[in-house]
């Protein structure tokens, strides 16, 4: 899925100049970083480290 979702970035990126595609856009980057902080900290916690 995630690399549907990127396929799905790549396609709308020419896009972006139309102001529904490039707000779209923005929320998207935002979820994926903060979904990659969150796997960043599982992967962690399940190979030892330590929980905040």
């Amino acid at each position: 899925m995630i690399h549907q979702l990127h396929d799905l970035r790549t396609l709308l990126n020419p896009h972006r100049t139309y102001l529904p595609v490039r707000d779209y856009l923005e929320r998207f980057d935002e979820a994926v970083r903060f979904r990659m902080l969150l796997l960043a900290d599982i992967v962690t916690s399940s190979r030892g480290g330590t929980p905040v």
